[in-house]
């Protein structure tokens, strides 16, 4: 396979040739992002990672956030923590937000942002008193808060939140009523327990919630073809077809035909097909060659 051009040209040398399943190709150029996740798909990372940095160093694309979480993406896969840390350091004080995590050896190699390592300085979390009073915690959150200039705050080991004492204090403080108190529902409390509850599959089933879906794993390419047929048989009884693409690395461009083709033929069999989990890269590599027609990509969550 030629080695597909860097820079601001289309990268036609890294496409095959003529069409991809059934679609025509555009010749014109590819947006910066499309260009780097198919430079990456075809195995030549360095050249995206060239491709992505020329990009949020000039002027018109330094907002391209996209561009930054598909760098995270190429120095996660490369294992490169230096430049990890160091991106993360000007995605801070560029976006003013929580950069992507780091994964540590030995978590999910297609998860990166998913999988978060708890080291970074930058963490508190709120554990609540023996009777759930929360004052103290506060108080250190406050000062913590005040010494780093940024935190995450997590609340996973809080239940409740009362609104008498609080409640008080701001109507004496602003001599108005507070606002009306809301129930707070603990979402990563209910997710653990959904987690951990008997029989997921069954419960899906009666409450009608969507299955978690076929996982695909590593570097889909023909030397792991039987993934393909596999995700084919869950998609046969199924009219929605959800596939987790969390634990994907690369999509290989040599196979890129071979995906297209399957994901365009459940669809068009009548069927729903969401592409789940994906990585800013992977995401911008379907997009790029029109596999969103067929699909619905969700991303996801970059921090």
């Amino acid at each position: 396979m030629a080695t597909p051009a860097v820079g601001s040209t289309a990268v036609r040398s890294a496409r095959p040739p003529g069409r991809l399943g059934s679609e025509e190709f555009n010749s014109g150029t590819l947006p910066v992002a499309q260009e780097a996740a198919v430079l990456f798909a075809a195995n030549h990372a360095e050249a995206a990672v060239l491709v992505l940095k020329a990009e949020i160093k000039e002027a018109a694309g330094r907002n391209n956030k996209q561009a930054w979480l598909m760098l995270f993406d190429l120095h996660q896969s490369a294992s490169n923590r230096q430049e990890f840390d160091a991106l993360a350091m000007l995605y801070t004080v560029k976006f003013e937000q929580s950069p992507p995590m780091w994964a540590e050896a030995g978590e999910a190699a297609g998860e990166p942002r998913r999988n978060q390592s708890r080291e970074r300085k930058d963490f508190f979390a709120l554990k609540p008193a023996a009777g759930g009073e929360l004052a103290a915690e506060i108080e250190k959150f406050l000062a913590f808060a005040e010494d780093q200039g940024s935190v995450r705050l997590d609340v996973a080991k809080v239940a409740a939140i009362s609104p008498e004492e609080a409640g008080l204090e701001y109507a004496v403080a602003f001599e108005i009523s507070p606002p009306s108190w809301e129930v707070y529902e603990n979402k990563v409390s209910a997710a653990a327990k959904a987690a951990s509850a008997p029989a997921p599959a069954a419960a899906a089933a009666r409450t009608g919630a969507p299955e978690a879906g076929y996982a695909l794993k590593g570097v889909v390419s023909a030397a792991n073809a039987n993934q393909i047929a596999e995700m084919n048989a869950h998609a046969a009884a199924r009219t929605e077809v959800v596939v987790d693409m969390s634990n994907v690395l690369r999509i290989d461009f040599g196979y890129m035909s071979t995906f297209f083709d399957v994901i365009k033929a459940i669809q068009l069999a009548g069927k729903r097909v969401i592409l789940a989990e994906l990585s800013e890269l992977n995401a911008a590599l379907l997009e790029a060659l029109g596999v969103n027609r067929y699909a619905i990509l969700v991303r996801r969550r970059s921090s």
